[in-house]
């Protein structure tokens, strides 16, 4: 697996925690230093698209929104140390160059410790539907990354942590 497809992969899954620790954390300073914060909120649609060949063989786009229920924990000096996620996401995946759209629909917790550089998301990684409803591709599991280099460092065998073999081959083949 490619670094670029790793970084996607961790980028995908830790997309709602990283928007929200960010948002949290440059408007809102925590009312106790070790007072857990926690954030809910619906986000979306957000698009995003690639041109054929840097993702898939073919122009790709997504259109997602999610809802999220986020912990934050810091510790006595008030840094952030860790990020509890719980995210339900839909995600629209098309192949423009065909006109395929499949529908992804997601359930998963995340857990990220910023002293260790570690992020695990356990739950439904994958689940995918055609427009008539027939199930195309699941999976399920833990997938850990490193939080710099966004490299798979350890995944259960049902998680389908690479992007282009999972999503690439599911647009092009259904």
């Amino acid at each position: 697996m490619s670094s670029t497809t790793k970084r996607l992969l961790a980028r995908r899954l830790l997309l709602p925690i990283a928007l929200a620790a960010i948002g949290v954390a440059a408007g809102v300073a925590p009312a106790s230093a070790a007072a857990p914060m926690h954030v809910q909120r619906t986000v979306g649609p957000i698009v995003v698209g690639a041109p054929a060949g840097v993702l898939c063989d073919f122009t790709y786009r997504e259109q997602a929104s999610y809802t999220q229920n986020l912990t934050q924990f810091f510790d006595d000096a008030g840094t952030l140390v860790r990020v509890e996620d719980h995210v339900d996401i839909v995600i629209q995946h098309s192949n423009i160059d065909s006109g395929l759209t499949l529908i992804e629909e997601d359930h998963y917790a995340a857990y990220v410790d910023f002293v260790s550089g570690v992020a695990k998301v356990t739950g439904q990684t994958w689940h995918l539907r055609d427009a008539n409803g027939r199930l195309v591709l699941s999976g399920a599991g833990v997938v850990a990354t490193d939080l710099v280099t966004g490299e798979v460092l350890w995944q259960t065998p049902h998680a389908r942590a690479d992007f282009q073999a999972t999503i690439c081959a599911a647009l092009a083949n259904s």
